[in-house]
């Protein structure tokens, strides 16, 4: 396929048996394979969040690959899909959504560690005098 044919890539799944989550993006094919390529294996098994506390886990790269659906779409066709819905609609997880990036260390800054300790500035809050 040529990298830069679009296309709409639908995403569908079931949480549950309770509710369905179903999106579209529209993509260039290289586009497409870019999303993927950041993706490694050792990130599975990993879950994937719908709400607040509803998700579905996928062992493999390949287990999360078959809920979406690929179909080539005109130039046209694309066009007329950003106009209408700004080029996505609904739940369409993107693969790039779930690398992570690294965290800065945690700050363990406390308040007794603010202006060189406790009761330097604080004595009206925590009753320290220093003596």
């Amino acid at each position: 396929m040529n990298n830069n044919q679009h296309i709409l890539v639908t995403f569908n799944t079931n949480w549950a048996d309770e509710m369905d989550i179903t999106g579209f993006r529209v993509f260039t094919q290289a586009e497409w394979d870019a999303e993927w390529s950041a993706l490694s294996p050792s990130a599975f098994p990993m879950e994937v969040y719908f709400g607040t506390n509803e998700s579905n886990e996928y062992d493999t790269k390949e287990d999360l690959l078959a809920e979406y659906t690929l179909t080539p779409i005109s130039f046209e066709e694309a066009v007329m899909l950003d106009k209408l819905f700004d080029g996505n609609f609904g739940e369409c997880p993107l693969p790039s959504d779930f690398v992570e990036e690294e965290e800065d260390e945690e700050d363990t800054t406390s308040y007794y560690d603010l202006d060189g300790g406790a009761g330097k500035g604080y004595e009206k809050y925590i009753g320290y005098t220093g003596e």
